[in-house]
């Protein structure tokens, strides 16, 4: 009676199982909620004048989270805009919702699509957000949409301009 061979799992096949294990998608939903919280904080003691990457001064951050959310804080309103914080909000629920899941790996399709259809979300409110003049108090050269919001937006009025429409 012949005895057949079983290969040997490789490395990927070890690490696919691990990844795929329901106590690690449990993991890093806490990570990606805990991140969440992160730019919650950081957001909410948001000060312009913070040192960071496009700001120079020789003063201590004043935010919460420190010289990180300083950056964090920044790099999310130059670049969303208001929008910044609904990205802070949705990954803390998304997370909290991945630790919560009775079968984390089942989900993973409708979780998926669940982010697409987010981002593509926040950036139209980014955009949106953009064709709406900043207040006299907004700290920022760029609007409340930021850059990303700035080019949805420019996007959308070159897309109506192509087509003789008024923008």
């Amino acid at each position: 009676m012949a005895r057949t061979v079983r290969p040997k799992p490789t490395l990927m096949d070890v690490m696919g199982h691990g990844w795929r294990h329901p106590v690690s998608a449990r993991v890093r939903g806490a990570v990606v909620a805990g991140f969440g919280l992160l730019m919650v904080l950081a957001l909410v003691s948001y000060n312009a004048a913070d040192p960071s990457l496009n700001a120079s001064t020789i003063n201590a951050p004043t935010n919460l989270i420190g010289g990180f959310g300083a950056l964090l804080a920044d790099a999310g309103m130059q670049s969303l805009g208001l929008a910044a914080w609904v990205i802070a909000v949705l990954m803390l629920i998304s997370g909290l919702g991945r630790v919560g899941e009775r079968d984390p790996e089942a989900g993973r399709p409708v979780r998926r699509m669940r982010a697409w259809a987010g981002l593509l979300g926040v950036l139209a409110l980014a955009g949106a957000l953009a064709a709406l003049q900043p207040p006299a108090a907004w700290p920022l050269v760029r609007g409340i949409g930021g850059f990303w919001g700035e080019g949805v937006f420019n996007l959308i009025a070159s897309g109506f301009g192509l087509v003789r429409l008024p923008a």
